[in-house]
């Protein structure tokens, strides 16, 4: 239950364990790694995370009237745990989490990741959104106040400290500024880490990921094969060459590092060359200057 594309890791968390108490039949257990889920339904409690200053209180309505439907926080009804997410193997070994625990997490994030890239936003889209942030914010602020005032809801934080009261007028954000180039190499012979284009005057155009998944995402509307994109870093950034791919496919072998153009085209078999660079990225290399590389599934 996605409410639209301004939300947040919050807002996700708590659209999750909404989604769980739809189709889940009590008793049930929640092991959530949210802190916002958690201390909102045990120290919090329904008055404050209903009020109007609270944020998700629309999505917090609902997910109260459900727990009222198992029979409220209880052993025969919902229980809710939490544990630490991103857990080492070695916190696994200290007691700090337990396996089934830790392997649970895991699994929940990488759906999540899943999902959130199959309903990945263009590029353009998220940059307007990010411009658009404040103003949406001073907005949220100012129908919070009015609706506590109106409905006389509690405007304190759950930390005691008063609530900002909402703005007169909110002001245009302004325009994020350009992009600086991150250089390496000697003098005259300059590349950038980032984008890797030579010294250049005008602003650092960033890197070609945005891009690769745009077209990824154009492919897999258009009933095309997807690529299976892996972002490409150096284990030690100082070994970093300008020839290395910044964004490689794991199936067709297509790399690029400037230019997004080797992913203009849908997925297909590997050529002789590919199958070679795909063979030194599956041996942790680079395929072009033999640098020790982790990939990163996008």
């Amino acid at each position: 239950m996605m409410t639209g594309p301004f939300m947040d890791i919050n807002g996700g968390e708590l659209s999750a364990l909404l989604a769980t108490l739809r189709y889940a039949v009590p008793p049930v257990t929640a092991v959530v790694d949210s802190k916002f889920v958690f201390l909102g339904l045990t120290v919090d409690g329904r008055e404050r995370t209903c009020s109007y200053v609270y944020a998700w209180s629309h999505l917090w309505r609902e997910v109260w009237r459900l727990v009222d439907e198992f029979g409220g926080l209880c052993a025969g009804g919902l229980t809710i745990r939490w544990v630490k997410a991103h857990c080492t193997r070695r916190q696994i070994l200290d007691g700090v989490v337990s396996y089934r625990d830790w392997y649970g997490n895991r699994l929940a994030d990488q759906a999540a990741k899943s999902a959130a890239a199959h309903a990945r936003l263009p590029h353009a889209s998220r940059l307007k959104l990010l411009q658009s942030e404040k103003m949406v914010e001073g907005v949220a602020m100012w129908l919070s106040a009015v609706g506590s005032a109106v409905g006389g809801a509690d405007t304190t934080h759950r930390k005691g400290k008063a609530n900002r009261p909402a703005p007169r007028a909110v002001a245009a954000a302004p325009a994020a500024p350009p992009l600086q180039c991150q250089l390496r190499g000697p003098a005259g012979k300059r590349w950038c880490a980032v984008c890797r284009w030579v010294e250049r005057k005008s602003a650092c155009p960033g890197s070609i990921v945005a891009a690769a998944l745009d077209l990824n995402a154009a492919h897999r509307s258009g009933g095309l094969r997807p690529h299976r994109l892996a972002r490409v870093r150096p284990h030690n950034e100082r070994q970093m060459v300008r020839e290395m791919p910044v964004v490689a496919c794991l199936t067709c072998g297509a790399l690029g590092s400037r230019r997004a153009s080797s992913f203009a085209r849908e997925c297909l078999a590997p050529s002789a060359k590919a199958t070679a660079a795909l063979t030194k990225l599956a041996d942790g290399k680079s395929p072009h200057g033999d640098v020790a590389i982790e990939l990163e599934l996008l």
